[in-house]
């Protein structure tokens, strides 16, 4: 008896289940939410998968847009991590921005306006040059728009966002103030990623100014929330940042250590900009170390994968400190190309 009504009950939701269709789809918080763990790892292609997705299902206007958003985000961030793919990037992130805009949805038109910043930002970051204004007016309209939706979160990041440009332009007391405001919003909801970001600055400032307690602090704390979350696309950089403050307070083996460890992480990821870093960074230690040799064949692949990523900034640093250690004829093929990169007035 107990199994027919067991066979009954498994028809009936067979039937049920026939009648109701596909299962609906996965709520658009729970898929961003995985698009953002894929984006700190650097797993771009499974976050744009899941979001693609995820856009194939019937959606309302709202959740749509929300979805669109999140992936000119992630295409953001790739472009970023690859400097590669701006326009495409560009396209998405505007076209995003327009969507959610007809949807009158507020906070998805922040996300995908913080996008238009991010994508600015990083194609003139690499490229060596210094106006930042466009990104630093996206991020300006993307925080109203955080605001408006009373989104802390989304407006910690465009506040972090805000103070890069103000860092990169040598404006390092409002690039502060904007680090302290994000940090002051991310505490509030917990949102580690911006924490680690601002301290990250922050620390950078601090070690600015000589205060290399207070960077230490902020590098180590910035460091120990990345690997916390599994950030792994975040790690090299933190990484080079307290290895070149070891390098400042003379401790050459522990900097070369986290060198070493950044440009293996980074060579896994296929990190091509964390690689330059890693290399140069490397290159200097060794330097420091009485390596001179070992150090010029750093500063050379740095040289190399900086040019193969046009990564314009990169070529200088590199080009110009290997000249110090290379043989005249070379010193002076590398000091043509550190001006060829150099950004023109």
């Amino acid at each position: 008896m107990v199994a027919s009504v067991r066979r009954l009950v498994l028809v009936t939701l067979v039937i049920a289940l026939a009648a109701c269709g596909a299962a609906p789809p996965r709520p658009a918080h729970v898929v961003i939410g995985e698009a953002r763990a894929h984006d700190e790892r650097g797993q771009f292609d499974a976050g744009r998968a899941a979001l693609e997705r995820a856009l194939r299902d019937r959606r309302g206007p709202v959740e749509r847009a929300a979805l669109a958003a999140e992936l000119a985000r992630l295409a953001a961030s790739d472009a970023f991590a690859r400097n590669a793919g701006y326009e495409a990037a560009l396209a998405l992130a505007e076209a995003a921005r327009d969507g959610a805009a007809e949807a009158r949805a507020i906070r998805a038109m922040a996300v995908a306006t913080d996008a238009v910043g991010m994508v600015e930002y990083a194609r003139v970051l690499w490229s060596g040059r210094t106006d930042f204004r466009v990104a630093r007016d996206a991020f300006a309209a993307a925080l109203v728009l955080y605001n408006e939706a009373g989104d802390l979160a989304g407006a910690a990041e465009a506040h972090f966002h805000a103070g890069l440009t103000f860092e990169q332009m040598g404006h390092h007391p409002l690039a502060a103030e904007r680090y302290t405001a994000a940090l002051a919003l991310a505490e509030r909801v917990q949102d580690r990623g911006v924490i680690a970001y601002a301290e990250r600055h922050l620390a950078g400032i601090a070690d600015e100014r000589g205060d290399l307690a207070a960077a230490r602090r902020g590098f180590e704390r910035s460091l120990e929330l990345r690997e916390a979350m599994g950030a792994a696309r975040l790690v090299p950089y933190a990484l080079i940042a307290l290895a070149d403050l070891d390098l400042e307070e003379g401790a050459v083996a522990a900097a070369l250590a986290r060198y070493r460890r950044a440009l293996a992480l980074a060579e896994q990821l296929g990190q091509k900009p964390g690689l330059v870093w890693a290399h140069v960074g490397l290159a200097g230690g060794l330097e420091k170390a009485g390596a001179p040799a070992e150090a010029l064949a750093h500063y050379e692949q740095a040289l190399a994968l900086a040019e193969a990523a046009q990564v314009a900034i990169g070529i200088v640093a590199a080009a110009t400190a290997a000249a110090k250690l290379a043989a005249p004829e070379r010193a002076q093929v590398l000091l043509d190309a550190a001006a060829r990169a150099a950004p023109k007035p």
